[in-house]
């Protein structure tokens, strides 16, 4: 078994679960403290990782994403005790490659004395094919490799999908997505794109900001669900609901969950029956914790 295999195998692939976050206010590196274009390694390894990004932006087939990537150093790793681990929305995506990351994790331990996290930006690129998840992450500060290649190969790939799965020709399908694509946008950008944003500000304490924001994604979500006859993306909700549980706000808690339910409740939840039990789930705990407070 190499390096690569032994330090990223299955022991260390539990994606399932939330990576511990480093603390502190984040900076972005430089283009003089990082090369452009770094494709990571080790992604096949956290397939759960982008199920849960992607699941999160409303597509559970993948897509093309951009995210912040958060450097995590791990200088106690039994097989290179230089590695830097990659977070993204919380969750372990892969390693800087080996070469790289002898350089890079100085930076990230001197960045945590001085009370920060260093991150890089990140195109994500995934595909589902119904049995497993390949994907591409690219790391890079400067000018980003043209992405609408991959964005249309995805366009014609989700569209040519739908048309086999409603029934229509792909030219229906197509205009359903862009019309789909139309009502995602917040503030300039699709929803998926705030994730990152909403954590910063849950970090800072920025509840207020996060919740608005959250408030918005909502709305664009559950416009999208409309037009696929889905629920919303389930996560803005959630994120929403930890918020209001942390203030010990559970009439706005159950609010919130209601709100995902009504939205669900109206569309076909059989590809998404996990994720609406679950809320459910914690909609009764918030209306216990509400009816007692």
């Amino acid at each position: 078994m190499g390096l690569f295999s032994r330090l990223l195998g299955s022991d260390r692939a539990q994606a399932r679960e939330t990576q511990p976050r480093p603390a502190g206010r984040l900076v972005m590196l430089g283009k003089s403290k990082w090369p452009e274009d770094v494709e990571i390694v080790g992604e096949t390894y956290h397939q759960e990782s982008f199920k849960a990004i992607f699941n999160a932006s409303g597509d559970d087939s993948g897509g093309v994403v951009n995210r912040i990537a958060v450097l995590r150093a791990e200088p106690g790793n039994a097989y290179d005790r230089k590695a830097v681990a990659i977070d993204i929305d919380g969750l372990m995506i892969g390693y800087v490659p080996a070469q790289l990351a002898v350089n890079v994790q100085p930076l990230v331990l001197q960045a945590a004395r001085r009370g920060e996290v260093l991150g890089v930006p990140a195109r994500v690129w995934a595909r589902n094919d119904g049995v497993s998840w390949g994907a591409r992450v690219t790391l890079s500060t400067g000018a980003k490799e043209p992405e609408w290649t991959y964005a249309q190969q995805e366009f014609t790939r989700r569209a040519a999908r739908e048309a086999a799965v409603r029934g229509v020709d792909v030219r229906a399908a197509e205009a359903r997505l862009r019309e789909s694509d139309a009502v995602s946008n917040v503030r300039g950008k699709p929803y998926s794109d705030w994730t990152t944003t909403v954590e910063n500000w849950k970090r800072a304490e920025r509840y207020d900001d996060a919740l608005k924001l959250l408030a918005e994604c909502q709305s664009s979500a559950e416009a999208e669900g409309r037009i696929w006859g889905r629920p919303p993306a389930p996560w803005y909700y959630e994120q929403a609901a930890i918020i209001h549980r942390k203030r010990k706000a559970f009439a706005d808690e159950v609010a919130v969950l209601e709100r995902y339910m009504s939205a669900a409740r109206a569309s076909d939840c059989s590809r998404d029956s996990e994720t609406v039990e679950k809320i459910e789930s914690r909609l009764f705990k918030a209306r216990k914790l509400a009816g007692g407070s």
